[in-house]
This record gives C-alpha cells, sequence and structure tokens, in this order.
C-alpha cells in the first residue's frame, strides 16, 4: 500500500527547500484524484496492524504521512483533507512546538510549526500521531548511544503523557538511521520506524514514497500506481 510522504503545504518558502513543499492547489488536485481512484486512507500503525493479520484488507488504501507539525497543516492541508474524507499521520519534534523550524535556518527564515494547543484539536479530531524526536537531529551522526535514546524515547514520552495514548510509529529526521538507530527504536518498543526513501528494509526501516512540489501531477500519479 501506498505510504506518502508530506511536509509543507504552502505556497511561499525558502527556494532551497521548495522540494519540500507541496502548493494547496497541487495538494486539492492529488487529493481529488485519490478519492475519485476509490482510495481511502489509513492510519500508519491501524495500516501495520491490518496488513500482519490480512494484506488484501489494505487494498485500496493509502496512508498520507506528514513530518513536522508545520503549522500551515492546520490552517491549509487538514481542511483539505477533511474536505475528502481522508485521514492522516503527523510525525512531531517534541521540542519546537509553538516554535518553528530551527532546522531549516539555514535556508531562510525557518516556517512556523504548531502549538500544542492545535495538535491538541487535530488530535482530538483523529490525526494519528507518531514521534520525530525532541530536537530534529540527525540521528546516526551521534556518536552517544545514550543521547540518540533520549532524543527517540523522550518524544514519545511527552506525546504519550499528555495525549494519553500509545505512540507506536517513529519518523528518522532527515531519514537518518543506520542500524545502530534503528535498533535503538526496537528496543525503545516501538512497533516501526519511517524513513524518506521508498526502499523498504524492514519494519525499522519502512520506505515512503516523498511527494514533492519540484514534480508533476502526473508524476504523483504514477508513484501511486506502481505502489498500490
Amino acid at each position: 500500500m501506498p505510504v506518502l510522504m508530506y511536509h509543507r503545504i504552502a505556497d511561499d518558502g525558502p527556494e532551497g527547500l521548495a522540494r519540500w513543499r507541496v502548493t494547496p492547489a497541487d495538494f486539492e488536485r492529488q487529493l481529488a484524484w485519490l478519492a475519485d481512484s476509490g482510495f481511502t486512507t489509513s492510519g500508519l500503525d491501524d495500516w501495520h496492524t491490518a496488513s500482519q493479520r490480512d494484506p488484501t484488507a489494505v487494498a485500496r488504501r493509502v496512508v498520507l504521512t506528514f513530518d513536522d507539525a508545520y503549522r500551515d497543516f492546520v490552517t491549509t492541508a487538514f481542511p483539505l483533507l477533511q474536505l475528502h474524507g481522508f485521514g492522516a499521520t503527523m510525525f512531531v519534534p517534541t521540542g519546537f512546538m509553538g516554535g518553528a523550524a530551527e532546522w531549516d535556518q539555514e535556508f531562510g527564515p525557518p516556517a512556523a510549526l504548531m502549538s500544542w494547543q492545535e495538535l491538541d484539536s487535530l488530535v482530538a479530531a483523529g490525526v494519528e500521531i507518531g514521534a520525530h524526536t525532541v530536537t530534529h537531529p540527525r540521528l546516526d551522526e551521534i556518536a552517544d548511544e545514550a543521547t540518540i535514546a533520549a532524543e527517540v524515547t523522550g518524544s514519545r514520552e511527552v506525546l504519550e503523557a499528555r495525549y494519553r495514548q500509545p505512540i507506536p510509529t517513529f519518523a528518522y529526521p532527515y531519514g537518518r538511521h543506520d542500524e545502530r538507530v534503528a535498533g535503538i527504536v526496537a528496543d525503545a518498543g516501538f512497533h516501526l520506524a519511517v524513513t524518506i526513501e521508498p526502499a523498504s528494509a524492514g519494519p525499522f526501516a519502512l520506505g515512503r514514497l516523498g511527494i514533492y512540489g519540484t514534480e508533476s501531477f502526473d508524476a504523483f500519479v504514477a508513484k501511486v500506481i506502481a505502489a498500490a
């Protein structure tokens, strides 16, 4: 089943980040095509659980994942998702909520992230959330394993304490991981972890199809059809 990866849904932003930014018009066209083509959405953990029981149970489903908790998800993406009756999975860098994407500042003014109160509303509306570390580092570049573990488990602990629900899914910032990092994520008790590349290598290196603002609508359709 296609697991799609988005970041920002916005018209404007630094040129160096154009790849990670899908315009609202393009996003709405993609959602309309998915709906017209008979796709429904599933939360990532729900999809994983269902596919383990019966792979045929997830036919014509798609998982829409969003990294980094950008505020334009609240203002722009979520209303369009609701319009088409689609759900989503949001990966949250807990240390930056209510602030900005400081990891992008080399490209220009960093985009705003949603507040905790806005995330509260999304969770109440059924958006699935996953952990995305505390400070959005390149985990494979950290030598100290205790520091990696703190980033991995710290984000989940904050989310579980706030929402009183298990947080079984994890996304590697920048997709960066190696066997050591994946092992720490597995040992932390997550069910699965996603990367930013399409190829999968087991539940702790689950591939996603990147949906990029620099690609055409036809490229989007081709990706989904090939994965479905």
